[in-house]
């Protein structure tokens, strides 16, 4: 216990500095999400994330212990492919419900079509996103 005290002494007369990647280059740098898509999270309030090729952002609702995983799908990609990358960031941490906000029609042109309908249990498809920007609790925990 006197020696762990000393040391702590020491280290505190004599601190070691380290360089920080981050304060290096600045908070800006670490920012890859699209300023649109941040934008349309924010309107929702849904907490943008950056650096994560699945999921746009996390939306807290009420007293869920675990935030649920938003992803927007893009301009040029299919619901397909952005439910996959969905699906794929959410495995590690195994979220109970994920939320795919659909923008656009664009479907793969391959001989299964995809139906919002057959997909993932535990994704929760929005189409009508004014219906769903209103009642956005009440949707979700209707689903949950």
């Amino acid at each position: 216990m006197k020696e762990a005290v000393e040391l702590s002494k020491q280290r505190l007369n004599h601190p070691i500095k380290t360089e920080s990647n981050l304060l290096k280059k600045g908070r800006k740098a670490y920012i890859n999400q699209d300023p649109k898509i941040i934008e349309f999270l924010n309107r929702l309030h849904i907490t943008p994330v950056q650096r994560n090729k699945g999921i746009d952002g996390f939306l807290k609702i009420r007293d869920l212990v675990k935030p649920i995983p938003v992803r927007v799908q893009k301009e040029n990609e299919t619901l397909e492919d952005a439910l996959r990358l969905l699906i794929q960031a959410c495995k590690k941490n195994k979220y109970q419900k994920k939320i795919l906000i659909k923008t656009n029609n664009l479907q793969n042109t391959q001989l299964f079509i995809f139906d919002s309908q057959k997909h993932d249990e535990d994704v929760i498809v929005v189409e009508n996103l004014d219906k769903f920007y209103e009642e956005k609790e009440n949707f979700l925990m209707d689903r949950l």
